[in-house]
C-alpha cells in the first residue's frame, strides 16, 4: 500500500504542476502568460482532469500519513479502508489519464472502455480456470511449467502445490505478487509521464505555430504514427492498473495468480510498451524497422534457449560431456596437487555422509542466491526500460515547435543542430 501511494503521489504532483497542453508564453485579453493552455482551450476536459488528479493526490497523502501511524494503520486495515481507497486513487488516475493525454472524446471513451475489458477478461479468465478447467489439467500445466522454468535455474523450483495444480505456498505467492507489482509499477510510471507529455511535444502560442495550441504536435504532422503510440501506450497502462487493482486486494490477487491471468494482462502490457516506444521515438521507416529488428532478435535467442533446455536429454549430455572434458584438461594438475588419497570405503562414507547432511543446506543457499540474483536483474532491467523510454520519446535537444523549414515534432539533433 505504501509503495503504491508514492507511486500515485509523484504522478499526480507531476501532473498537476507540469499540465498537459503546458503552458501560454504570452500575456493577451483573454489570457496571461503561465497560464494553463488546456484549461482555455478545453474547459470541461481541464476541470475533470484537475479534479481526479487532486483526488488521487489527497487520498495518497491521506493513505502514507496513516501508514505512519502503526495504530492507525492497523484499524483502517481491519476495515478495508485502505485498499478501497488505494482502488479510489487508481481509478482517479486512470480518469485523469484518459482526459489529459488526449483532446477528443471517442479516444477518452476507448480508456473507459478498456478498463471494463480487460476487468471483464480477468474475471472470465479465472472463472474458467478455477469452475472449468479439470483439476488434472491445472496440475499437469503446472508440472510443465515447472519443469520448463527448472532448466534455467540451477536448483529445482519448488512451488508447493497442493491437491490442485493452480495452488502455490504463501511464500511463492508473495514471491509472485511482488514481481508483477513491481512491472505493474514501471509501465504505470512510463505510460503516465508519456500521456501526460507525448513525443513530440505541443504546439505552443508562437504565432509561426500552424496547430492548436496545447495539442500533441505529433498527430497532426504524423497521425498514423500518434494512433498506433496512442493506444499501445494507452493499453499498457491500462492493463497495468488493473493489475495493480486486482493484486490491492489479496482473494482477486491469489485468483489471478494461480490462473495466470494477471501474467497475461502484464505481457499485453510490456508489448504495447514496446510498441509505444517503436512509435514515438521514431519519425521514419528505418528506425523503426531497426528497432523491430533488435526487439525479434532477442526474442529469437530466447526461443532458441528454450529450444536447448527442452532438448536436454539429447543435447545437454553432449555438452555436458565436451565441458567436463575442457575442464579436467584445464585443472587436472591442480586437482592433482589439491586431491589427497582416500581409501574406496572412505570415499563412499564420505558421498554418503556429504549427500545426506551437506546437499539439503547447500541446496538451500543455492536457491536463495537464485532468488537474489533474479531480483537484482529484475530491478536492474526495470530501470534501465524506464530510463531508455523516457529518453527515447523526449530525446536531448528538444523539438521544434513551428514548422518554418523544417517538419514541427522532429528532433534538433537528428537534423545537425547539436555537436
Amino acid at each position: 500500500m505504501l509503495l503504491l501511494a508514492i507511486l500515485a503521489v509523484s504522478l499526480a504532483y507531476q501532473s498537476g504542476l507540469n499540465p498537459p497542453g503546458g503552458f501560454w508564453s504570452r500575456s493577451t485579453d483573454h489570457h496571461s502568460a503561465a497560464d494553463r493552455i488546456l484549461e482555455d482551450t478545453h474547459h470541461r476536459r481541464f476541470i475533470a482532469f484537475f479534479y481526479l488528479n487532486a483526488i488521487a493526490f489527497v487520498a495518497s497523502i491521506v493513505m502514507i500519513t496513516l501508514l505512519l501511524n502503526k495504530m492507525a494503520s492497523d484499524k483502517v486495515t481491519k476495515r478495508r479502508a485502505l485498499p478501497i481507497t488505494m482502488i479510489v486513487v487508481l481509478l482517479s488516475l486512470t480518469g485523469a489519464f484518459a482526459l489529459g493525454n488526449c483532446r477528443e472524446a471517442n479516444k477518452t471513451v476507448f480508456i473507459s472502455v478498456l478498463v471494463c475489458s480487460v476487468l471483464a477478461y480477468v474475471l472470465i479468465h479465472v472463472l474458467i480456470a478455477i469452475h472449468i478447467i479439470p483439476p488434472e489439467w491445472r496440475r499437469q500445466v503446472a508440472e510443465m511449467l515447472e519443469h520448463s522454468v527448472s532448466h534455467f535455474c540451477s536448483v529445482p523450483c519448488q512451488f508447493g502445490h497442493n491437491h490442485t495444480g493452480g495452488d502455490t505456498s504463501e511464500k511463492e505467492l508473495g514471491r509472485r505478487r511482488n514481481l508483477l507489482l513491481t512491472i505493474a509499477i514501471l509501465a504505470v510510471t512510463v505510460t503516465y509521464q508519456a500521456g501526460m507529455n507525448p513525443p513530440g511535444g505541443v504546439w505552443s502560442d508562437d504565432q509561426k505555430a500552424t496547430g492548436t495550441p496545447g495539442n500533441p504536435i505529433l498527430q497532426d504532422t504524423h497521425p498514423k504514427r500518434y494512433d498506433v503510440f496512442y493506444y499501445s501506450n494507452s493499453v499498457s497502462f491500462v492493463s497495468s492498473v488493473v493489475v495493480k487493482i486486482l493484486l490491492v486486494n489479496k482473494e482477486s490477487c491469489e485468483y489471478g495468480i494461480k490462473s495466470y491471468a494477471l501474467r497475461v494482462c502484464l505481457v499485453a502490457g510490456l508489448l504495447g510498451l514496446l510498441i509505444a516506444y517503436v512509435a514515438g521515438s521514431c519519425r521514419n521507416i528505418k528506425q523503426s524497422i531497426y528497432l523491430s529488428t533488435i526487439a525479434m532478435g532477442v526474442l529469437v535467442s530466447l526461443l532458441i534457449q528454450v529450444l536447448l533446455s527442452s532438448m536436454h536429454d539429447t543435447l545437454g549430455k553432449p555438452l555436458a560431456k565436451c565441458l567436463g572434458f575442457l575442464h579436467d584438461l584445464l585443472f587436472h594438475a591442480e586437482g592433482e596437487q589439491v586431491n589427497t588419497p582416500v581409501s574406496p570405503e572412505a570415499s563412499v562414507d564420505v558421498r554418503s555422509e556429504a549427500s545426506v547432511e551437506v546437499r539439503p543446506e547447500a541446496s538451500v543457499v543455492e536457491e536463495e542466491r537464485v532468488r537474489k540474483r533474479h531480483k537484482y536483474l529484475m530491478l536492474l532491467a526495470i530501470l534501465a526500460a524506464s530510463i531508455a523510454y523516457q529518453a527515447g520519446l523526449n530525446p536531448p535537444g528538444g523539438f521544434w515547435s513551428d514548422d518554418k523549414g523544417h517538419v514541427s515534432g522532429r528532433r534538433l539533433c537528428q537534423l545537425g543542430y547539436c555537436t
